[in-house]
């Protein structure tokens, strides 16, 4: 039997309150359900993304989905970000003010669905 964990990776850009979809990607990685969790996970997915690409600052809201066969889906969290721009740190959200590696004044407000 051959493992596989699909995942759908949505980053949206958040202007005057709406979603605009930035980026998607569907990965075979099982990065949710290790280390810190889901969270931790569309974090760091973002972070790579806008800091390869130089994403402009603003808000920005990242989704992850996992694809089961058939595609189904179950989406596994929402995670929303302040990013500063090329160069700049996000400001991430987390669990605790204590989880992850980054600093606790990094942090702001999570929105946590699914699991």
């Amino acid at each position: 039997m051959a493992w596989s964990y699909w995942h759908r990776v949505e980053l949206f850009r958040v202007v005057r309150g709406q979603r605009v979809l930035e980026h998607v990607e569907e990965i075979d990685d099982h990065g949710p359900y290790v280390a810190r969790g889901a969270q931790e996970y569309a974090l760091t997915v973002a972070e790579d993304y806008l800091g390869r690409w130089g994403g402009p600052p603003g808000r920005r809201l990242v989704a992850v989905w996992r694809l089961d066969e058939g595609r189904k889906t179950k989406r596994l969290c929402e995670v929303a970000l302040n990013w500063a721009g090329a160069g700049g740190a996000p400001d991430g959200d987390a669990l605790a003010p204590d989880a992850g590696s980054r600093a606790a004044a990094d942090r702001t407000a999570v929105v946590s669905i699914g699991a």
